[in-house]
């Protein structure tokens, strides 16, 4: 079985949310479900996972993959209706899945199917009330195309799943939401779909700004998180299972690429290319001091492409030493001054796009503080990377993750 369909890590979150997103569209009632993150979070495996998730049997739910890529029209509406179209309905895309695939994957998307039954029967209960409201002629989507998908999704529950949506351009994005949002009378609809986080200032896309032009009972947009220390163990054990406990090599995974699975598969497979990293048997040993050595020779001494000032560098430096999310008075006890001027530096981080401001929280101590997050964890990275080299401190933050 390959990486792309085991069961992923600490995505338990996303599997439950597919699973309720997938029963409230089974009572005729079309929704989406948008997957955002940064690049190498792994949201395309999360779809992969997803297509072959014991909820998505094909003889019951036609099942449609589309995976944009660059330089595409992006009109998925379109190319939707013409697949199942050519399909002869079977809206089948992306190869067979077969049923060992099914049962590896059905233990760990137990949690996600409610209480004793199969979101699966649910479907079957609700053919009456989906009959009920097709007595009541629905208010008409408004392409074509869009009206032969509902049209579709009447007669059987259909779920798109799409790939990299943020290819995707305005008109297209706008289709697919109205799709949605004008889908009813027993539209038996579930849209999947994945986007990259908008970048470093730039101008947010149309998918971006689908959370404010949708109803929230339409769209469930949901953050795709880096992997904690203890989901990078798991990640480890079911990618390399060691003949040792895999603590320091995940707390090293977590330093060089803050928890993001892509970088962690560059990096394990620069451990193999030198030799860090061994078989035995059926497991794997790691030589810690050669992959110590590995990390070292490959630190990034700063994060120059990101114009800030020095004072302000030197504080995202430091925070890197303190939680994912960390607030400002914090920060000012690590380095020792004045909180007003520490905020005055993380303000300017955040005009340059390298911090989110998370607002003020009060604080355990009764004192309250404005909280911060860096704009994505590779980012953060590569800050704590560039605080190595400066020799400023040589512990990650992983402790407060654990």
């Amino acid at each position: 079985m390959s990486d792309s369909i085991r069961a992923l890590p600490g995505r338990q979150r996303e599997r439950d949310q597919f699973a309720a997103q997938l029963a409230a569209a089974a009572q005729g009632r079309a929704r989406m479900l948008l997957f955002e993150g940064e690049p190498g979070i792994g949201r395309s495996a999360l779809l992969d996972e997803i297509q072959a998730s014991p909820l998505l049997p094909r003889r019951r739910i036609r099942v449609l993959r589309i995976d944009l890529n660059d330089g595409d029209p992006g009109d998925v509406v379109l190319r939707a209706a013409l697949t199942l179209e050519r399909s002869g309905w079977s809206g089948r895309l992306g190869g067979r899945r077969t049923g060992a695939f099914v049962r590896k994957l059905l233990p760990d998307w137990l949690g996600a199917i409610p209480g004793i039954g199969d979101v699966l029967e649910a479907i079957a209960a609700t053919t009456e009330a989906v009959r009920k409201r097709r007595r009541t002629r629905p208010t008409e989507p408004r392409s074509q195309h869009a009206r032969e998908l509902a049209a579709v999704a009447r007669r059987r529950p259909l779920a798109l799943l799409l790939d990299d949506l943020h290819l995707a351009g305005d008109e297209a994005v706008e289709a697919l939401r109205r799709l949605v949002i004008d889908a009813e009378g027993g539209v038996r609809l579930l849209v999947v779909a994945t986007c990259r986080a908008p970048r470093l200032g730039a101008h947010r896309q149309a998918v971006h700004r689908l959370p404010e032009r949708m109803p929230a009972d339409r769209l469930l947009h949901h953050r795709m998180e880096p992997l904690t220390l203890d989901e990078i163990r798991e990640w480890i054990e079911q990618r390399y299972p060691l003949t040792h406990p895999a603590q320091w090599l995940a707390g090293a995974l977590l330093d060089e690429g803050g928890g993001v699975p892509s970088a962690m598969v560059a990096d394990m497979h620069r451990l193999r290319d030198a030799g860090a990293i061994l078989p035995a048997g059926h497991r794997w040993t790691v030589d810690q001091p050669k992959a110590e050595f590995v990390f070292a020779s490959d630190i990034e001494l700063d994060a120059s492409d990101i114009a800030l000032p020095e004072p302000v560098s030197a504080a995202l430096r430091s925070a890197t030493r303190l939680p994912p999310e960390f607030d400002a008075l914090a920060l000012a006890g690590l380095l020792g001054e004045d909180e007003l001027v520490v905020e005055d530096r993380l303000a300017v981080a955040v005009r340059a796009g390298a911090l989110v401001n998370l607002g003020v929280a009060d604080l355990d101590n009764g004192d309250f503080s404005t909280r911060f997050r860096f704009t994505s964890s590779a980012l953060r990275s590569r800050f704590h990377r560039s605080a190595l080299a400066d020799g400023i401190h040589s512990n990650s933050s992983h402790g407060a993750r654990e």
